[in-house]
């Protein structure tokens, strides 16, 4: 890499690794990560003019959505090595991939969020409107977290409709889902993590666990463990009693996990 690694991220096919630095994006496959001098090997699969802000990868792995800090959403078709722009927002927006993986969805600064074809980039469907900004998103099964100040939105990722509406205090710049989507977690400024646990249509708080300002956050695959990424550590976290497990030791600060 020409500068430090911004981004990196697994398929969840484990097949490949995309790593980016200010600027562009590689793909390498996991025998191919790097040199013993650290040098990535090969041209990068993406370049920008502007900075990139973060890269996501779709649940089946044929997809890539980046964000710059021009407010640019590209969508890069690994099987094709092809990419598209999708939009090109006055702000960066929350990018997230649907469980199906057949939908890029987008939340900007106005409190839009929005639906995009992944074949073509097309719109699909505006999901919600006239909200304050859109501050995260997350997705599992048919279910799409809207973070917003205050309260959380949960939409059918499908046709937009409420399912649920969380009432819960301060900005929430984080969000993740266990797989499956029973368990959500979220993070706001003032250091608190919550987590709910969802029973037929309905979200109950589980645990409100204060902590270090958090920076990523992710469940493990069998959504048991919750990680969340501060200065200097991870932090394993059992969801469902709020205990520390384990903390992993980490130079500065964890700005992404992946599985």
């Amino acid at each position: 890499l020409e500068s430090v690694a911004s981004n990196v991220q697994y398929s969840p096919s484990g097949d490949w690794i995309a790593v980016s630095d200010e600027k562009q994006v590689w793909l390498l496959n996991k025998n191919q990560i790097a040199t013993q001098s650290g040098i990535v090997q090969g041209p990068p699969i993406l370049s920008f003019d502007a900075f990139i802000e973060e890269i996501i990868v779709s649940p089946d792995s044929k997809w890539i959505g980046v964000t710059t800090d021009e407010g640019e959403v590209v969508l890069y078709n690994v099987a094709a090595r092809s990419k598209r722009t999708v939009e090109k927002f006055e702000n960066v927006p929350a990018i997230v991939f649907s469980s199906d993986s057949t939908r890029l969805i987008t939340g900007d600064f106005d409190g839009y969020v929005q639906a995009w074809d992944v074949t073509n980039g097309e719109l699909l469907l505006d999901l919600l409107s006239n909200e304050t900004e859109i501050m995260s998103l997350a997705s599992a099964a048919d279910q799409l977290a809207v973070g917003l100040q205050d309260k959380l939105l949960i939409l059918d990722v499908q046709t937009g409709d409420t399912i649920a509406v969380i009432d819960s205090p301060g900005d929430h710049q984080l969000m993740a889902f266990s797989q499956g989507g029973s368990l959500l977690a979220a993070n706001n400024t003032s250091g608190q993590i919550y987590i709910w646990q969802k029973q037929g249509d309905v979200f109950y708080l589980l645990r409100n666990i204060p902590s270090e300002q958090a920076t990523s956050m992710i469940f493990n695959p069998h959504g048991d463990r919750l990680l969340v990424g501060a200065l200097n550590n991870v932090f394993v976290i059992d969801p469902f009693t709020g205990g520390e497990i384990t903390r992993i030791r980490h130079k500065d600060t964890v700005s992404g996990m992946s599985y």
